[in-house]
C-alpha cells in the first residue's frame, strides 16, 4: 500500500510540473501547423501605415535635412 501510494503521489507531481511544458508543445505545434490561421487573429500594420506624414520623395541637401531633425 506505501508503495502504490507514493506511485501516485509521484505521478500526481510528475503530471503538475510536465503540464505547462506540454500545453506549450501543443501550442507551438498549432502555431506550426496553423500559422497563416494564427496571424490573421492580430491585426498587422505595415511600415507604410505607421507614417503620419509621408517623406519627401527627393533628397534634402545635408542643411535640409539638420532642419528637419531640429524640430524633434
Amino acid at each position: 500500500m506505501k508503495l502504490l501510494f507514493a506511485i501516485r503521489k509521484m505521478h500526481g507531481w510528475l503530471g503538475f510540473i510536465i503540464l505547462p511544458w506540454i500545453v506549450a508543445y501543443g501550442q507551438t505545434g498549432f502555431y506550426l501547423n496553423h500559422s497563416r490561421l494564427v496571424n490573421g487573429w492580430f491585426p498587422t500594420v505595415s511600415e507604410e501605415q505607421r507614417f503620419t506624414e509621408f517623406p519627401e520623395r527627393e533628397w534634402l541637401s545635408i542643411p535640409e535635412a539638420r532642419a528637419i531633425a531640429g524640430k524633434s
